[in-house]
């Protein structure tokens, strides 16, 4: 047997070694782009209004799963106070008592009074004089935390301030589960915002160089994900060691993480619907 008829069999196996290594990398890449690559799908396949669709759907198993846990009772944002919280009006805490029903999202509304031009007794005031008492300058204010519209109540008889009773707190497992709420709130705002400074940056660039804007912002968003995902992943932990404690089902855990994938995809696919506007 000849050197180069030894060699063959060696040199077809570093070459099956590296074809097996460069197809684990492909298939690597591929999982961790499913989301993307789901959501790119989901745009080609269905209409806006199909996605809409598939959201309530979605929205509906998350509810039966829940439902599974008797003893919690939850209920998503509303519109108004998603809003509030992307915009740092809403506290978490105050988010979570929402949430779980313990508050309204009226109460956490700031209201400012006008203040009058007169004084109790009719008597004009001048509040931009020397002579203005600060004390007429009232603001009514419903702070966070209050959930009654007044941080204290007056006894009838003077002779002492009555606080207001403080909302019963959430159970452990009602609050890791309004923690995720809390998290879609906030990974639906900052993916929001992404796709504004995407078409701000795209008009800016008078339309030039889509891809490369595209490219940027979906590493962008990529990472924003994978921090996302990892947030969700250390609250499910703890979901499943507080319902193993309690003698639960675990097996929750795992259904919660896959409407959790298919909502991502979803919307994912409508924000990159409508950046392709």
């Amino acid at each position: 047997m000849s050197y180069n008829e030894k060699k063959k069999p060696k040199v077809w196996l570093a070459i099956i070694v590296v074809v097996v290594v460069i197809v684990g990398i492909i298939g690597t890449v591929a999982y961790s782009q499913k989301g993307n690559i789901e959501a790119l799908s989901y745009v080609k396949k269905y209409s806006g209004e199909e996605r809409r669709k598939m959201l309530e759907d979605n929205e509906k198993v998350i509810l039966d799963i829940l439902e599974k846990l008797p003893d919690v009772k939850v209920q998503p944002l509303d519109e108004k106070a998603e809003k509030m919280f992307q915009e740092g009006k809403l506290s978490q805490e105050d988010a979570i008592l929402i949430i779980t029903g313990r508050a309204q999202t009226e109460d956490f509304e700031v209201e400012v009074a006008e203040p009058s031009n007169t004084s109790e007794n009719g008597v004009p005031v001048d509040r931009e004089g020397d002579g203005a008492d600060a004390s007429d300058d009232k603001t009514v204010q419903n702070v966070s935390g209050n959930q009654n519209n007044s941080p204290t109540t007056d006894i009838q008889n003077g002779e002492g301030v009555a606080e207001q009773a403080q909302p019963e707190k959430p159970s452990e497992l009602e609050n890791l589960i309004a923690q995720i709420y809390v998290l879609r709130a906030d990974f639906s705002g900052q993916l929001d915002s992404l796709v504004g400074q995407a078409k701000a940056e795209y008009v800016a660039n008078k339309g030039k160089n889509k891809a490369g804007i595209a490219g940027k912002y979906l590493r962008k968003a990529t990472d924003l994900e994978s921090s996302c995902d990892s947030q969700m992943e250390g609250i499910l932990s703890q979901i499943d060691a507080e319902i193993k404690r309690t003698g639960g089902d675990s097996g929750i855990v795992s259904e919660i993480r896959s409407a959790y994938e298919s909502e991502k995809s979803i919307k994912k696919a409508n924000l990159l619907a409508k950046y392709n506007k």
